[in-house]
């Protein structure tokens, strides 16, 4: 017969317990550090006239109870940073890592931008781009570095001389370029078919 294992001895159960209380308390202070420190950033961010937009599942749930059972509740964008004017990057990378947004849109901005500091954002998947005629195909080139996004509009960004940098972007579900019409023909057929399944809306 196989002999039984030793029963633990109360002395023992008394220090799993204690670890296991230990670890819990770590938790969730390390838990809650992380929420008041994000409600900080999002406050610093109102404060350059940034817009933080932040919701839960939970919200779509109370307008629609089916709404719990649709994968798009868990998954869609929650975290959303909208970047307005001359209020840029440079400056404010460690609370924009704070904010660590999922989507990023940045609005009518006058100068180029660098964005090399987006590719340590683990969750960004979306990036939008919208009536900045300083951004030039160097800035461009730096969202190549951005291998996790799913969603890319670029929109009248009329430096943009070509499309080179994005076909690298494997898991891009959506592309959109609309007023960059220095972007040749060649380069659109590239993208289109590199990313045969990505929905688009490219410059013709």
């Amino acid at each position: 017969m196989t002999p039984e294992p030793p029963t633990p001895t109360p002395r023992r159960k008394r220090r799993y317990l204690r670890w296991l209380g230990v670890l819990l308390l770590g938790y969730f202070a390390y838990a809650g550090w992380k929420a008041y420190d994000y409600r900080a950033a999002v406050k610093e961010a109102q404060a350059l006239w940034w817009s933080v937009i932040t919701s839960s599942p939970l919200d779509d749930i109370k307008e629609d109870w089916h709404a719990a059972f649709r994968m798009n509740t868990w998954t869609k964008t929650r975290r959303t940073l909208h970047i307005v004017h001359q209020q840029g990057l440079t400056g404010h990378e460690s609370l924009i890592l704070r904010l660590n947004p999922q989507a990023i849109h940045i609005l009518t901005y006058q100068s180029p931008l660098n964005f090399s500091l987006l590719k340590h954002l683990p969750d960004l998947r979306h990036l939008s781009i919208e009536r900045s005629p300083e951004m030039t195909d160097a800035n461009m080139d730096q969202i190549a570095e951005l291998t996790e996004l799913k969603a890319l509009f670029i929109i009248e960004c009329p430096r943009l001389t070509h499309l080179n940098p994005f076909i690298g972007l494997k898991k891009l579900e959506e592309m959109f370029v609309l007023g960059s019409p220095l972007v040749p023909a060649k380069d659109i057929e590239a993208f289109k078919a590199a990313h045969p399944n990505t929905a688009f809306n490219l410059p013709q």
